[in-house]
């Protein structure tokens, strides 16, 4: 992998270097993630050192983990049986054309037909518990975070988020509770892994005002 490093900056290699968790859920190994901006020996090192903690994190009482199909590998007989026996419709759309696409069909949780809708689902939700957490409704915030997680597990930090969300309620039942501008900083530093660019911007103007 270092070979990679250096190879990225003598500039003789470009490419992106990008590190998803699948079924596995804890804040911890939410706060491990790295975010790169540029592949160097650095950033690879950081990466691989990441995977090694999250690897020991797995039977943490504290994490949660959600098996997650990651692959397809159908038989020999499956062009013979009927459409109605595939759940996934990418393995139905290869038996109706009469072949299939690979001998392994690669899913995340579904075909990639469905992965995508389900991602563009979670986004709706995650955007819409965000308006309940800017207009200060924590109770439809965490319901709107978790609907979001239910779609897509692992969404971005949505469950990190409710979960953080359900141990500071109690706190939040006032909106003009100061503690508001804490919890928009603490999800700013905490949870804002991969958050869209428009909700970063108001995080930072909430835990200001």
């Amino acid at each position: 992998m270092s070979s990679i490093g250096i190879a990225a900056k003598a500039g003789k290699a470009k490419g992106t270097l990008m590190i998803e968790v699948v079924g596995i859920k804890s804040k911890e190994v939410t706060t491990l993630l790295p975010l790169p901006s540029e592949i160097n020996q650095t950033t690879i090192q950081n990466a691989m050192q990441a995977l090694a903690t999250i690897k020991s994190k797995i039977y943490d009482t504290g994490t949660d983990l959600y098996p997650q199909v990651m692959a397809i590998r159908p038989d020999a007989s499956s062009k013979k049986q009927s459409n109605s026996e595939f759940n996934d419709s990418i393995i139905t759309d290869a038996v109706e054309n009469g072949k299939l696409r690979s001998e392994i069909l690669l899913q995340i949780g579904n075909s990639a037909s469905a992965a995508s809708n389900k991602f563009q689902s979670a986004k709706i939700k995650e955007r819409e518990a965000f308006d309940f957490l800017f207009g200060k409704k924590v109770n439809e915030a965490i319901d709107k975070f978790e609907e979001c997680d239910k779609i897509y597990p692992g969404f971005h930090t949505a469950y990190d988020i409710a979960k953080f969300l359900k141990t500071e309620k109690q706190n939040l039942s006032d909106i003009d509770a100061e503690k508001w501008k804490d919890i928009y900083s603490v999800i700013l530093k905490k949870y804002s892994w991969k958050l869209p660019d428009d909700i970063l911007i108001k995080l930072k103007t909430a835990s200001k005002d």
